[in-house]
Protein backbone atom coordinates (compact mmCIF):
# COMPACT_ATOMS: atom_id res chain seq x y z
CA UNK A 1 0.00 0.00 0.00
CA UNK A 2 3.01 2.14 -0.13
CA UNK A 3 4.05 4.97 2.80
CA UNK A 4 1.72 3.72 5.74
CA UNK A 5 1.33 6.72 8.83
CA UNK A 6 0.46 3.89 10.95
CA UNK A 7 4.26 2.58 10.86
CA UNK A 8 6.25 5.99 11.52
CA UNK A 9 6.13 8.20 14.68
CA UNK A 10 5.37 11.52 13.47
CA UNK A 11 8.22 12.71 15.92
CA UNK A 12 10.88 11.10 13.67
CA UNK A 13 9.57 13.54 10.68
CA UNK A 14 12.10 16.37 10.02
CA UNK A 15 9.63 18.19 10.49
CA UNK A 16 8.32 17.73 13.96
CA UNK A 17 12.32 18.56 14.66
CA UNK A 18 11.48 21.88 12.38
CA UNK A 19 8.22 22.71 14.91
CA UNK A 20 10.10 22.07 18.21
CA UNK A 21 13.01 24.45 16.74
CA UNK A 22 10.61 27.06 15.98
CA UNK A 23 8.16 26.76 19.15
CA UNK A 24 10.91 29.55 21.17
CA UNK A 25 10.02 32.08 18.43
CA UNK A 26 6.38 31.77 19.29
CA UNK A 27 6.83 32.69 23.03
CA UNK A 28 8.47 35.59 23.09
CA UNK A 29 6.95 38.70 23.20
CA UNK A 30 6.82 39.21 19.76
CA UNK A 31 5.21 36.57 19.00
CA UNK A 32 2.54 37.57 21.52
CA UNK A 33 -1.07 37.94 19.18
CA UNK A 34 -1.11 41.48 19.68
CA UNK A 35 1.10 41.45 17.79
CA UNK A 36 0.91 38.80 15.17
CA UNK A 37 -2.64 39.89 14.31
CA UNK A 38 -1.14 43.08 13.43
CA UNK A 39 1.16 41.99 10.64
CA UNK A 40 0.10 43.12 7.19
CA UNK A 41 -2.33 41.45 5.30
CA UNK A 42 -2.33 38.99 8.63
CA UNK A 43 -5.98 38.08 7.64
CA UNK A 44 -5.32 36.83 3.81
CA UNK A 45 -2.29 35.32 4.90
CA UNK A 46 -3.88 33.10 7.22
CA UNK A 47 -7.04 32.21 5.84
CA UNK A 48 -8.73 30.06 3.73
CA UNK A 49 -12.19 30.67 1.59
CA UNK A 50 -14.50 27.57 -0.04
CA UNK A 51 -18.17 28.47 -1.62
CA UNK A 52 -20.10 28.29 1.58
CA UNK A 53 -17.45 28.06 3.99
CA UNK A 54 -14.59 30.60 5.84
CA UNK A 55 -11.73 29.40 7.98
CA UNK A 56 -9.79 32.23 9.43
CA UNK A 57 -6.67 31.01 11.85
CA UNK A 58 -5.43 34.49 11.92
CA UNK A 59 -5.45 34.72 16.08
CA UNK A 60 -3.22 31.20 16.28
CA UNK A 61 -0.30 31.33 17.33
CA UNK A 62 1.52 30.77 14.22
CA UNK A 63 3.80 32.21 12.03
CA UNK A 64 4.63 32.25 8.63
CA UNK A 65 7.75 30.01 10.05
CA UNK A 66 5.91 27.57 11.99
CA UNK A 67 2.68 27.24 8.67
CA UNK A 68 6.01 26.50 6.34
CA UNK A 69 7.22 23.67 8.93
CA UNK A 70 3.40 22.49 9.69
CA UNK A 71 2.94 21.67 5.99
CA UNK A 72 6.33 20.09 5.56
CA UNK A 73 5.03 17.78 7.98
CA UNK A 74 1.58 17.29 6.20
CA UNK A 75 4.03 16.51 3.30
CA UNK A 76 6.49 14.33 4.51
CA UNK A 77 3.68 12.13 6.51
CA UNK A 78 1.75 11.71 3.15
CA UNK A 79 -1.47 12.32 4.89
CA UNK A 80 -3.27 13.31 1.62
CA UNK A 81 -2.42 10.52 -0.27
CA UNK A 82 -3.79 8.58 2.67
CA UNK A 83 -6.88 10.28 3.48
CA UNK A 84 -7.65 9.22 -0.49
CA UNK A 85 -7.16 5.99 0.16
CA UNK A 86 -9.51 6.21 2.79
CA UNK A 87 -11.90 7.81 0.50
CA UNK A 88 -11.42 4.96 -2.31
CA UNK A 89 -12.20 2.32 0.36
CA UNK A 90 -8.66 0.69 1.18
CA UNK A 91 -8.68 -0.34 4.50
CA UNK A 92 -7.66 2.37 6.61
CA UNK A 93 -8.77 0.58 10.23
CA UNK A 94 -6.46 -1.92 10.72
CA UNK A 95 -7.52 -2.99 14.14
CA UNK A 96 -10.94 -3.99 12.52
CA UNK A 97 -9.47 -4.67 9.27
CA UNK A 98 -12.52 -2.55 7.73
CA UNK A 99 -12.46 0.22 5.17
CA UNK A 100 -13.88 3.69 6.45
CA UNK A 101 -17.48 4.15 3.68
CA UNK A 102 -18.57 7.35 4.83
CA UNK A 103 -17.26 9.36 2.05
CA UNK A 104 -18.70 6.33 -0.38
CA UNK A 105 -21.61 6.99 0.77
CA UNK A 106 -22.46 10.11 0.33
CA UNK A 107 -19.87 10.48 -3.16
CA UNK A 108 -22.85 7.71 -4.42
CA UNK A 109 -25.69 9.73 -3.58
CA UNK A 110 -24.78 12.54 -5.42
CA UNK A 111 -24.93 13.60 -9.65
CA UNK A 112 -21.79 11.71 -10.10
CA UNK A 113 -20.56 10.22 -12.79
CA UNK A 114 -21.15 5.92 -12.89
CA UNK A 115 -17.43 4.80 -12.00
CA UNK A 116 -17.74 6.70 -8.55
CA UNK A 117 -20.25 4.23 -8.20
CA UNK A 118 -18.10 0.94 -7.50
CA UNK A 119 -16.85 3.26 -4.19
CA UNK A 120 -19.59 1.29 -2.61
CA UNK A 121 -21.07 -2.03 -3.22
CA UNK A 122 -24.94 -2.54 -4.95
CA UNK A 123 -26.16 -3.93 -1.63
CA UNK A 124 -25.03 -0.88 0.32
CA UNK A 125 -26.55 1.28 -2.33
CA UNK A 126 -29.81 -0.47 -2.94
CA UNK A 127 -30.39 -0.71 0.97
CA UNK A 128 -29.91 3.13 1.04
CA UNK A 129 -32.28 3.45 -1.54
CA UNK A 130 -34.64 1.25 0.59
CA UNK A 131 -34.59 3.43 3.27
CA UNK A 132 -35.35 6.32 1.29
CA UNK A 133 -38.42 4.91 -0.39
CA UNK A 134 -39.72 4.13 3.24
CA UNK A 135 -39.06 7.83 4.23
CA UNK A 136 -41.29 9.13 1.42
CA UNK A 137 -44.59 6.75 1.79
CA UNK A 138 -44.00 8.20 5.38
CA UNK A 139 -44.51 11.46 4.45
CA UNK A 140 -47.08 11.02 1.81
CA UNK A 141 -49.15 9.21 4.36
CA UNK A 142 -49.14 5.88 2.04
CA UNK A 143 -47.56 4.02 4.70
CA UNK A 144 -49.87 4.21 7.61
CA UNK A 145 -49.81 2.83 11.37
CA UNK A 146 -51.00 -0.30 12.70
CA UNK A 147 -54.41 1.18 13.45
CA UNK A 148 -54.94 2.81 9.51
CA UNK A 149 -53.52 6.73 10.70
CA UNK A 150 -50.52 8.70 9.45
CA UNK A 151 -47.28 9.00 11.46
CA UNK A 152 -47.08 12.18 13.45
CA UNK A 153 -44.13 11.13 15.66
CA UNK A 154 -40.91 9.72 14.89
CA UNK A 155 -38.89 8.09 17.99
CA UNK A 156 -35.41 6.81 17.24
CA UNK A 157 -33.97 4.87 19.49
CA UNK A 158 -30.00 5.03 19.63
CA UNK A 159 -27.18 6.07 21.93
CA UNK A 160 -23.70 8.44 20.94
CA UNK A 161 -22.80 7.94 17.16
CA UNK A 162 -26.75 6.81 16.70
CA UNK A 163 -27.75 9.54 18.19
CA UNK A 164 -25.83 12.75 19.06
CA UNK A 165 -24.96 13.93 14.69
CA UNK A 166 -28.13 12.96 13.40
CA UNK A 167 -29.61 15.03 16.63
CA UNK A 168 -27.16 17.77 15.50
CA UNK A 169 -28.36 18.04 11.95
CA UNK A 170 -32.08 17.62 12.97
CA UNK A 171 -32.01 20.78 14.94
CA UNK A 172 -30.06 22.94 12.75
CA UNK A 173 -32.68 22.29 9.85
CA UNK A 174 -35.45 22.66 11.86
CA UNK A 175 -36.84 25.46 9.72
CA UNK A 176 -36.64 22.86 7.05
CA UNK A 177 -38.95 20.77 8.35
CA UNK A 178 -42.69 20.64 7.87
CA UNK A 179 -43.69 20.56 11.36
CA UNK A 180 -46.12 17.77 10.35
CA UNK A 181 -44.08 15.27 11.55
CA UNK A 182 -42.25 15.35 14.88
CA UNK A 183 -38.87 13.59 15.54
CA UNK A 184 -37.78 12.96 18.81
CA UNK A 185 -34.52 11.26 20.20
CA UNK A 186 -34.34 8.90 23.63
CA UNK A 187 -30.97 7.94 23.92
CA UNK A 188 -30.06 7.66 27.55
CA UNK A 189 -31.06 4.82 29.38
CA UNK A 190 -32.77 6.53 32.57
CA UNK A 191 -36.41 5.96 32.42
CA UNK A 192 -37.71 9.44 32.66
CA UNK A 193 -36.73 9.80 28.84
CA UNK A 194 -39.02 7.61 28.25
CA UNK A 195 -41.43 8.97 30.16
CA UNK A 196 -41.17 12.84 28.94
CA UNK A 197 -41.71 11.14 25.24
CA UNK A 198 -44.82 9.06 26.25
CA UNK A 199 -46.38 12.43 27.53
CA UNK A 200 -46.28 13.94 24.25
CA UNK A 201 -46.75 10.98 21.56
CA UNK A 202 -49.77 8.98 20.57
CA UNK A 203 -49.16 5.45 20.75
CA UNK A 204 -51.38 4.86 17.65
CA UNK A 205 -49.31 7.65 14.82
CA UNK A 206 -46.07 6.90 16.12
CA UNK A 207 -42.81 5.28 14.60
CA UNK A 208 -40.26 3.86 16.65
CA UNK A 209 -36.77 3.74 14.75
CA UNK A 210 -34.17 1.63 16.70
CA UNK A 211 -30.28 2.14 15.62
CA UNK A 212 -27.54 -0.19 16.52
CA UNK A 213 -24.87 -1.10 14.85
CA UNK A 214 -24.39 -4.58 16.13
CA UNK A 215 -27.47 -4.74 18.56
CA UNK A 216 -25.69 -5.34 21.77
CA UNK A 217 -25.64 -2.03 22.78
CA UNK A 218 -27.51 -2.36 26.10
CA UNK A 219 -28.94 0.83 26.74
CA UNK A 220 -31.05 0.90 23.28
CA UNK A 221 -32.27 -2.80 24.02
CA UNK A 222 -33.49 -1.26 27.78
CA UNK A 223 -35.33 1.29 25.57
CA UNK A 224 -36.40 -0.85 23.09
CA UNK A 225 -37.97 -3.17 25.28
CA UNK A 226 -39.93 -0.99 27.32
CA UNK A 227 -41.18 0.88 23.97
CA UNK A 228 -42.36 -2.43 22.73
CA UNK A 229 -44.29 -3.60 25.98
CA UNK A 230 -45.71 0.18 26.13
CA UNK A 231 -46.94 -0.05 22.44
CA UNK A 232 -48.33 -3.49 22.71
CA UNK A 233 -50.61 -2.52 25.41
CA UNK A 234 -51.89 0.73 22.93
CA UNK A 235 -51.55 -0.53 19.25
CA UNK A 236 -53.13 -3.94 17.40
CA UNK A 237 -50.02 -4.76 15.83
CA UNK A 238 -46.72 -2.97 17.25
CA UNK A 239 -44.58 -4.70 14.73
CA UNK A 240 -46.26 -1.63 11.72
CA UNK A 241 -44.55 0.81 13.99
CA UNK A 242 -41.07 -0.93 14.58
CA UNK A 243 -38.17 -0.38 11.77
CA UNK A 244 -34.32 -1.04 13.31
CA UNK A 245 -30.81 0.25 11.23
CA UNK A 246 -28.42 -2.44 11.75
CA UNK A 247 -24.95 -3.79 10.30
CA UNK A 248 -26.31 -7.30 11.67
CA UNK A 249 -29.93 -7.75 10.38
CA UNK A 250 -29.87 -11.24 11.91
CA UNK A 251 -29.05 -9.70 15.17
CA UNK A 252 -31.38 -6.80 14.97
CA UNK A 253 -34.74 -9.70 13.99
CA UNK A 254 -33.53 -12.08 16.87
CA UNK A 255 -34.19 -9.15 19.52
CA UNK A 256 -37.37 -8.76 21.53
CA UNK A 257 -39.12 -6.23 19.05
CA UNK A 258 -40.63 -7.80 15.83
CA UNK A 259 -39.62 -4.79 12.96
CA UNK A 260 -41.22 -4.79 10.10
CA UNK A 261 -38.33 -3.45 8.11
CA UNK A 262 -34.83 -3.74 9.41
CA UNK A 263 -32.61 -1.45 6.83
CA UNK A 264 -28.41 -1.77 7.14
CA UNK A 265 -25.64 0.16 7.37
CA UNK A 266 -22.20 -0.90 6.47
CA UNK A 267 -19.87 -2.71 8.56
CA UNK A 268 -17.38 -0.22 7.28
CA UNK A 269 -19.15 3.08 9.00
CA UNK A 270 -18.44 4.05 12.57
CA UNK A 271 -21.34 5.27 14.58
CA UNK A 272 -19.91 8.74 14.79
CA UNK A 273 -19.15 9.01 11.14
CA UNK A 274 -22.76 7.90 10.31
CA UNK A 275 -24.66 10.88 9.92
CA UNK A 276 -24.53 10.10 6.17
CA UNK A 277 -25.56 6.86 6.05
CA UNK A 278 -28.54 5.18 6.55
CA UNK A 279 -28.72 6.05 10.46
CA UNK A 280 -29.25 9.68 9.50
CA UNK A 281 -30.60 9.14 6.40
CA UNK A 282 -33.97 7.71 7.51
CA UNK A 283 -34.89 9.95 10.37
CA UNK A 284 -33.63 12.94 8.97
CA UNK A 285 -35.89 11.97 5.50
CA UNK A 286 -38.48 11.48 7.23
CA UNK A 287 -38.50 14.64 8.77
CA UNK A 288 -37.27 17.05 6.72
CA UNK A 289 -37.56 15.11 3.21
CA UNK A 290 -35.12 13.75 0.89
CA UNK A 291 -34.90 16.43 -1.24
CA UNK A 292 -33.27 18.50 1.66
CA UNK A 293 -31.23 15.34 2.93
CA UNK A 294 -30.01 15.15 -0.64
CA UNK A 295 -28.38 18.75 -0.55
CA UNK A 296 -26.90 17.66 2.84
CA UNK A 297 -24.83 14.86 0.84
CA UNK A 298 -24.30 17.12 -1.63
CA UNK A 299 -22.59 20.04 1.02
CA UNK A 300 -20.49 17.11 2.83
CA UNK A 301 -19.39 15.61 -0.46
CA UNK A 302 -18.30 18.85 -2.42
CA UNK A 303 -16.14 19.48 1.42
CA UNK A 304 -14.93 15.76 0.85
CA UNK A 305 -13.47 16.26 -2.23
CA UNK A 306 -11.89 19.87 -0.95
CA UNK A 307 -9.98 17.92 1.68
CA UNK A 308 -8.92 14.95 -0.88
CA UNK A 309 -7.88 17.08 -3.53
CA UNK A 310 -6.81 20.42 -2.17
CA UNK A 311 -3.11 20.80 -1.90
CA UNK A 312 -1.77 21.13 1.23
CA UNK A 313 -1.73 24.54 2.07
CA UNK A 314 -5.41 25.42 0.61
CA UNK A 315 -6.73 22.34 2.37
CA UNK A 316 -9.12 23.84 5.00
CA UNK A 317 -9.23 20.43 7.19
CA UNK A 318 -5.98 19.79 6.75
CA UNK A 319 -4.94 23.04 8.09
CA UNK A 320 -7.09 23.17 10.98
CA UNK A 321 -5.71 19.40 11.82
CA UNK A 322 -1.95 20.94 11.46
CA UNK A 323 -2.85 23.55 13.88
CA UNK A 324 -4.82 21.26 16.54
CA UNK A 325 -1.36 19.15 16.53
CA UNK A 326 0.07 22.10 16.89
CA UNK A 327 -1.68 23.72 19.98
CA UNK A 328 -1.74 19.69 21.43
CA UNK A 329 1.78 18.55 21.34
CA UNK A 330 3.91 22.01 21.47
CA UNK A 331 1.53 24.53 22.99
CA UNK A 332 0.38 21.92 25.62
CA UNK A 333 -3.18 23.15 25.47
CA UNK A 334 -5.24 20.81 26.63
CA UNK A 335 -8.97 21.67 25.65
CA UNK A 336 -10.87 22.77 22.89
CA UNK A 337 -13.53 25.09 22.60
CA UNK A 338 -16.46 24.83 19.91
CA UNK A 339 -18.82 28.14 20.03
CA UNK A 340 -21.16 28.34 17.81
CA UNK A 341 -23.10 31.95 17.31
CA UNK A 342 -26.47 30.69 16.56
CA UNK A 343 -29.16 28.47 18.75
CA UNK A 344 -29.56 26.17 15.65
CA UNK A 345 -26.13 25.18 15.89
CA UNK A 346 -26.27 24.39 19.93
CA UNK A 347 -25.99 20.30 19.98
CA UNK A 348 -22.92 20.73 17.39
CA UNK A 349 -20.50 20.47 20.58
CA UNK A 350 -22.12 17.36 21.41
CA UNK A 351 -21.58 15.94 18.18
CA UNK A 352 -18.13 17.33 17.84
CA UNK A 353 -17.16 15.65 21.27
CA UNK A 354 -17.97 12.49 20.41
CA UNK A 355 -16.79 12.52 16.81
CA UNK A 356 -13.69 13.83 17.91
CA UNK A 357 -12.92 12.85 21.23
CA UNK A 358 -14.09 8.92 20.55
CA UNK A 359 -11.48 9.60 17.58
CA UNK A 360 -8.56 10.78 19.12
CA UNK A 361 -8.57 9.53 22.68
CA UNK A 362 -6.18 7.11 21.78
CA UNK A 363 -2.89 5.62 23.72
CA UNK A 364 -1.45 3.55 20.35
CA UNK A 365 -0.88 3.85 17.10
CA UNK A 366 -2.59 2.34 13.95
CA UNK A 367 -0.49 -0.89 14.20
CA UNK A 368 -0.72 -1.34 17.96
CA UNK A 369 3.25 0.68 19.21
CA UNK A 370 2.61 3.15 22.22
CA UNK A 371 1.82 6.81 21.08
CA UNK A 372 4.84 8.64 22.22
CA UNK A 373 2.90 12.16 21.53
CA UNK A 374 -0.60 13.35 23.09
CA UNK A 375 -3.84 12.11 21.64
CA UNK A 376 -6.45 13.94 21.85
CA UNK A 377 -7.81 17.01 23.66
CA UNK A 378 -11.17 17.82 25.87
CA UNK A 379 -13.96 19.43 23.45
CA UNK A 380 -15.81 21.95 25.04
CA UNK A 381 -18.75 24.16 24.13
CA UNK A 382 -21.79 26.08 24.05
CA UNK A 383 -23.88 28.44 22.22
CA UNK A 384 -22.80 32.01 21.83
CA UNK A 385 -23.45 34.35 23.80
CA UNK A 386 -24.42 31.63 26.41
CA UNK A 387 -21.15 30.71 26.91
CA UNK A 388 -19.83 34.09 27.20
CA UNK A 389 -21.87 34.01 30.98
CA UNK A 390 -20.98 30.62 31.57
CA UNK A 391 -16.94 29.76 31.24
CA UNK A 392 -15.29 32.65 29.54
CA UNK A 393 -14.12 34.21 32.56
CA UNK A 394 -11.63 30.91 32.92
CA UNK A 395 -10.97 31.24 28.84
CA UNK A 396 -9.94 34.80 29.39
CA UNK A 397 -8.18 34.69 32.83
CA UNK A 398 -7.48 31.01 34.18
CA UNK A 399 -6.36 28.00 32.53
CA UNK A 400 -6.07 29.18 28.28
CA UNK A 401 -7.36 26.72 25.46
CA UNK A 402 -7.88 27.46 22.04
CA UNK A 403 -11.57 28.32 20.50
CA UNK A 404 -13.12 27.95 17.51
CA UNK A 405 -15.88 30.47 16.71
CA UNK A 406 -18.57 29.66 14.53
CA UNK A 407 -20.74 32.16 12.79
CA UNK A 408 -23.35 32.66 10.30
CA UNK A 409 -23.34 35.42 7.63
CA UNK A 410 -27.16 35.24 6.30
CA UNK A 411 -29.84 34.66 9.19
CA UNK A 412 -32.30 32.25 8.13
CA UNK A 413 -35.10 34.56 10.25
CA UNK A 414 -35.72 38.05 9.51
CA UNK A 415 -36.18 40.20 12.48
CA UNK A 416 -39.50 42.15 12.20
CA UNK A 417 -38.87 44.49 15.34
CA UNK A 418 -36.19 46.85 15.61
CA UNK A 419 -33.27 45.80 18.31
CA UNK A 420 -32.39 47.57 21.40
CA UNK A 421 -29.54 49.44 20.03
CA UNK A 422 -30.72 50.13 16.86
CA UNK A 423 -28.89 46.71 15.09
CA UNK A 424 -30.83 43.51 14.54
CA UNK A 425 -29.97 40.58 16.81
CA UNK A 426 -27.79 39.03 14.78
CA UNK A 427 -25.59 41.68 14.71
CA UNK A 428 -25.27 41.97 18.41
CA UNK A 429 -24.67 38.20 17.88
CA UNK A 430 -21.51 39.07 15.39
CA UNK A 431 -20.47 41.83 17.48
CA UNK A 432 -20.03 39.62 20.48
CA UNK A 433 -17.93 37.05 18.60
CA UNK A 434 -15.64 39.26 17.10
CA UNK A 435 -15.10 41.29 20.29
CA UNK A 436 -14.22 37.66 22.17
CA UNK A 437 -11.93 36.76 19.74
CA UNK A 438 -10.51 39.96 19.54
CA UNK A 439 -10.27 39.97 23.68
CA UNK A 440 -8.91 36.49 23.88
CA UNK A 441 -6.56 37.49 21.82
CA UNK A 442 -5.22 41.03 22.88
CA UNK A 443 -6.24 41.19 26.57
CA UNK A 444 -6.78 43.94 28.04
CA UNK A 445 -4.11 46.16 30.29
CA UNK A 446 -5.61 47.55 33.68
CA UNK A 447 -3.66 49.04 36.84
CA UNK A 448 -6.27 46.52 38.82
CA UNK A 449 -4.73 43.45 38.63
CA UNK A 450 -7.96 41.77 38.92
CA UNK A 451 -9.10 43.13 35.82
CA UNK A 452 -6.18 42.59 33.65
CA UNK A 453 -6.23 39.80 30.98
CA UNK A 454 -3.24 38.66 29.86
CA UNK A 455 -4.37 37.98 26.05
CA UNK A 456 -2.09 35.73 23.61
CA UNK A 457 -5.30 33.42 23.72
CA UNK A 458 -5.52 31.63 20.21
CA UNK A 459 -8.83 30.92 18.92
CA UNK A 460 -10.43 30.62 14.90
CA UNK A 461 -13.43 31.39 12.80
CA UNK A 462 -15.50 29.69 11.06
CA UNK A 463 -18.09 31.48 8.87
CA UNK A 464 -20.85 29.24 7.11
CA UNK A 465 -22.24 31.70 4.21
CA UNK A 466 -26.39 30.22 6.04
CA UNK A 467 -27.93 27.45 7.37
CA UNK A 468 -29.00 25.28 5.16
CA UNK A 469 -29.07 21.73 4.35
CA UNK A 470 -25.73 22.37 1.92
CA UNK A 471 -23.63 24.50 4.30
CA UNK A 472 -24.88 21.94 7.36
CA UNK A 473 -23.47 18.92 5.06
CA UNK A 474 -20.20 20.98 4.91
CA UNK A 475 -19.61 21.69 8.37
CA UNK A 476 -19.98 17.81 9.43
CA UNK A 477 -17.66 16.65 6.41
CA UNK A 478 -14.82 19.55 7.64
CA UNK A 479 -14.63 18.39 11.16
CA UNK A 480 -15.05 14.23 9.90
CA UNK A 481 -12.26 15.43 8.15
CA UNK A 482 -10.42 17.16 10.56
CA UNK A 483 -10.33 14.80 12.69
CA UNK A 484 -9.41 12.26 10.26
CA UNK A 485 -6.08 14.26 9.25
CA UNK A 486 -5.21 14.84 13.24
CA UNK A 487 -5.17 11.32 13.52
CA UNK A 488 -3.15 10.39 10.55
CA UNK A 489 -0.69 12.80 10.83
CA UNK A 490 0.15 11.77 14.54
CA UNK A 491 -0.34 7.70 13.07
CA UNK A 492 -3.23 6.17 15.39
CA UNK A 493 -6.57 4.98 13.58
CA UNK A 494 -9.59 7.38 14.21
CA UNK A 495 -11.83 4.63 13.36
CA UNK A 496 -12.19 2.10 16.86
CA UNK A 497 -12.87 2.58 19.77
CA UNK A 498 -11.93 -0.24 22.51
CA UNK A 499 -11.84 2.20 25.36
CA UNK A 500 -15.55 2.28 25.17
CA UNK A 501 -16.16 -1.22 25.60
CA UNK A 502 -14.54 -1.50 28.64
CA UNK A 503 -16.86 -0.55 30.70
CA UNK A 504 -19.59 -2.14 28.64
CA UNK A 505 -17.31 -4.87 29.64
CA UNK A 506 -17.28 -4.55 33.38
CA UNK A 507 -21.45 -3.92 33.50
CA UNK A 508 -22.43 -6.30 31.61
CA UNK A 509 -20.64 -8.60 34.80
CA UNK A 510 -22.44 -6.60 37.20
CA UNK A 511 -25.56 -7.23 35.36
CA UNK A 512 -25.38 -10.85 35.88
CA UNK A 513 -24.55 -11.05 39.56
CA UNK A 514 -27.67 -8.90 40.23
CA UNK A 515 -30.14 -11.14 37.95
CA UNK A 516 -28.23 -14.47 39.71
CA UNK A 517 -29.61 -13.15 42.79
CA UNK A 518 -25.58 -12.58 44.27
CA UNK A 519 -24.78 -15.93 43.83
CA UNK A 520 -20.84 -15.07 43.14
CA UNK A 521 -20.67 -11.73 45.25
CA UNK A 522 -17.76 -12.94 46.89
CA UNK A 523 -16.16 -12.09 43.72
CA UNK A 524 -17.10 -8.82 43.75
CA UNK A 525 -14.34 -5.96 45.48
CA UNK A 526 -15.35 -3.84 48.09
CA UNK A 527 -16.00 -0.80 46.73
CA UNK A 528 -18.00 -2.30 43.63
CA UNK A 529 -20.03 -4.36 45.89
CA UNK A 530 -21.09 -1.50 48.17
CA UNK A 531 -22.28 -0.18 45.31
CA UNK A 532 -24.65 -2.77 44.21
CA UNK A 533 -25.85 -3.10 47.99
CA UNK A 534 -27.04 0.06 46.86
CA UNK A 535 -28.91 -1.05 44.06
CA UNK A 536 -30.66 -3.99 45.60
CA UNK A 537 -31.83 -2.62 48.13
CA UNK A 538 -33.73 0.19 46.91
Amino acid sequence: MGYNIYSSPVTDAKAWLSLENKKPQICQESGHLKNLTTEKDRITGFSISTPGLFYDFSRQRINKSIMDSLIDLAKEREVRPFFKKMSNGEIVNTTENLPAEHIAIRANFCDLPNTDEARLSSKARGDLLKAISFSKEIRNGSRKSSTGEIFTDVVVIGIGGSHLGTAFVASALKDFSDREIRLHFLSNVDYSGFADITEIIHPSTTLWIVISKSFTTSEVACNAWIAWNYMAESVPDPSMHFVAISASEKAAQSTSPKFSCVFSMPEGVGGRYSVTSTAGILPLSIYIGFENVSKLLKGAHEMDIHASESPEEKNMPLIAALIGLWNNCFLKYPAQGIIPYSNRLSLLHSHIQQLYMESCGKSVTGNGKNLDIPSGVIIIGDTGTNAQHSFFQLMHQGRPFPVEFIGIAKPLHEQKIKGLFGIPNHHELWINMIAQAEALACGRESDDPAKRCPGNRPSSIIVLDSITPEDIGKLLSFYEAKTVYEAFLSGYNPFDQFGVETGKIIASGLRQKIVSNDKCRDEVRGITAFYLDKIVSN
